[in-house]
């Protein structure tokens, strides 16, 4: 997940919290079954874009 994490940003820095689930989620989907998340220590609005 880090892998794809990193990949997504590289792409695009600048997206919100759920399209980089999203674009995470895409790149992994055929070979891994996991489901991505994103942690924090605060409130997470989905739409916000992640600096």
């Amino acid at each position: 997940m880090s892998w794809a994490y990193c990949e997504v940003m590289k792409r695009n820095p600048k997206q919100s919290y759920k399209q980089i689930l999203r674009e995470v989620y895409n790149m992994t989907y055929p070979r891994y079954h996991q489901t991505p998340q994103l942690g924090s220590s605060h409130k997470i609005v989905c739409s916000f874009v992640l600096l």
